[in-house]
């Protein structure tokens, strides 16, 4: 169908076409930045997509308003990969979507994931997605590649697989998240040194891990700072010395 453009806030022609479909509304700041329609019929050689003449150039994330500091996102490529997640665990995580393997990585939108506690590059699970997910795993230190179970979040749903336990297997609880550069630290002691515990500032918890697997699976890049201290009885251990300014070693009596 066409409309006039005038509606559309387009003042360069004074009609613009509409393919008859699912109209998706990118806001940001709570104000349209970017219109997408997802077309009911797909001719061949035809996108699935098609957006109004004066909205299809802009590329923002979709869902940015939603992210959070401090709080978990899911980046995947389709709106409707987006909203899969968020049905099925939108309150562990905020889904957000690109649009297109190749969009979104503009600084506005890489320094709000950045502030994210953690970022599941859930790209398509093929070859050109491992290789743009690759691209964020350069760009966004706490992000980790979290390859759907099918080709994408919304395949996932229509074929009823848990997106949730997915979801959930991406995200240690908070009081486990712990930084690569400390668990090496730890992981190259002594073995006699297990347990281990350690404190999360963010938390305010003591988290003791029994054996090196256990540290392994909570270990992924994340925004918090850390104190380190070996549990159990004996002298307190040294203060390790360490290259990351970003993570804080050091020295802790035995908790008793």
């Amino acid at each position: 169908i066409r409309d006039k453009a005038a509606r559309w806030g387009v003042e360069d022609r004074e009609t613009i076409y509409l393919a008859a479909g699912v109209v998706i509304p990118w806001l940001v700041d709570g104000k349209p930045h970017k219109v997408n329609i997802r077309r009911l019929a797909v001719a061949d050689g035809q996108s699935k997509y098609s957006s109004p003449a004066g909205w299809c150039g802009v590329r923002p994330l979709y869902n940015a308003d939603a992210l959070q500091p401090g709080r978990p996102a899911v980046l995947v490529e389709g709106e409707f990969d987006a909203l899969a997640v968020q049905q099925a665990a939108g309150d562990l995580v905020t889904p957000v979507a690109t649009g297109s393997k190749d969009a979104g990585r503009a600084a506005r939108w890489v320094a709000r994931l950045a502030a994210c506690s953690l970022v599941l590059v859930a790209f398509d699970a093929d070859e050109p997605g491992d290789k743009a997910a690759s691209a964020w795993l350069e760009l966004l230190p706490n992000a980790r590649r979290w390859r759907p179970l099918l080709k994408d979040a919304g395949e996932m749903l229509a074929q009823s697989l848990d997106i949730r336990r997915w979801i959930e297997a991406g995200c240690p609880e908070p009081a486990r998240w712990v930084f690569p550069e400390v668990a090496r630290l730890i992981l190259t002691g002594p073995p006699e040194a297990w347990p281990w515990s350690l404190y999360n500032e963010q938390t305010g918890q003591w988290v003791t891990f029994e054996t090196p697997d256990d540290l392994r699976a909570a270990t992924f890049p994340g925004e918090l700072e850390t104190h380190v201290e070996k549990s159990g009885r004996g002298k307190p251990h040294a203060p390790t010395k360490t290259l990351w300014t970003s993570i804080k070693v050091t020295e802790c009596q035995d908790r008793r």
